[in-house]
């Protein structure tokens, strides 16, 4: 993951779809949304979380990411696919690295995510 003097460069999908009819300014807030969320999985900065940019609420996203860390060494989340939808977005993710356990395990796995987000309470990226 590569960083600027300040914070984490967003992580990019390998692949992304957007539905038909979403306008460009929801689509962009999406992505943006999108590229933290999955920024702070595949870093653990849970700084990058505020109020607008995280589906879930603020405490349940870090309590969600601080125990998946705590048991996978490493942990790297890579954005395989993302799908832009009028509703949100859904992912596939390959999440990757070691576990604590004895033995050190290594976790190589596809998991899918979606979430449901709502319009920015001001148009940031507005078209």
């Amino acid at each position: 993951m590569l960083t600027t003097r300040h914070a984490p460069v967003l992580v990019l999908p390998h692949r992304l779809t957007i539905s038909a009819g979403l306008p460009r300014h929801r689509a962009r807030w999406h992505l943006h949304v999108a590229r933290t969320l999955y920024t702070v999985w595949d870093t653990g900065a849970v700084e990058l979380l505020d109020a607008r940019h995280c589906p879930r609420s603020h405490s349940e996203a870090e309590r969600v990411i601080g125990e998946l860390r705590a048991v996978v060494l490493d942990l790297t989340c890579r954005v395989e696919h993302l799908h832009l939808d009028p509703v949100g977005f859904s992912a596939r993710l390959r999440l990757a690295g070691r576990c604590r356990r004895p033995g050190g395990e290594l976790l190589d796995v596809v998991v899918h995510d979606r979430q449901r987000i709502s319009p920015p309470a001001v148009a940031l990226f507005a078209a």
